[in-house]
């Protein structure tokens, strides 16, 4: 091969793995990675309207966690399962923008429920359905991992597609 086709080929390899590297990743487009942005959001709400199961929620846990008679007490949610067989992670859209986010460890379940901003607002550990609130400055450390893992999971759904 003359120097001349070296050359252009060389170029042609350089542009190719360039073009390579710039390409994205589905999930990129939604937002700095581990952020449960709004886009990241809109993917789990597809997936909780696609693959979700209805469920109730307790009414003694609703109570606890700010909700007025009535309110809240249906809803669709989805999970994952967790490290070890009775551990999963429940993520549950409202309509109103808050979320509720569980993590249910056998009989243990703690609920958490974040306003529109991804604060926390109330926060409950209950066993056999008996509420005990969770100061909001614990529920804060568990609840930032728990966002970071809703957001991973957002990821992996939109790279899926």
């Amino acid at each position: 091969m003359d120097s001349g086709k070296t050359y252009l080929v060389a170029i042609a390899l350089v542009i190719g793995l360039a073009g390579a590297r710039a390409q994205t990743a589905p999930h990129e487009l939604l937002g700095s990675k581990g952020v449960l942005t709004p886009k990241r959001q809109t993917v789990l709400l597809a997936a909780v309207k696609t693959r979700g199961q209805d469920t109730d929620l307790n009414a003694a846990i609703a109570a606890a966690l700010g909700f007025v008679k009535g309110e809240a007490v249906s809803r669709r949610s989805i999970a994952t399962t967790g490290e070890t067989r009775n551990l999963y992670y429940v993520y549950d859209p409202l309509s109103d923008g808050e979320i509720l986010l569980s993590v249910v460890d056998g009989t243990r379940a703690r609920t958490y429920r974040l306003n529109d901003k991804l604060e926390v607002i109330a926060a409950v550990s209950a066993t056999d359905g008996i509420p005990i609130a969770i100061p909001l400055s614990e529920a804060q450390n568990t609840v930032d991992g728990e966002l970071k893992r809703w957001s991973d999971i957002a990821d992996r759904l939109q790279d899926s597609k």
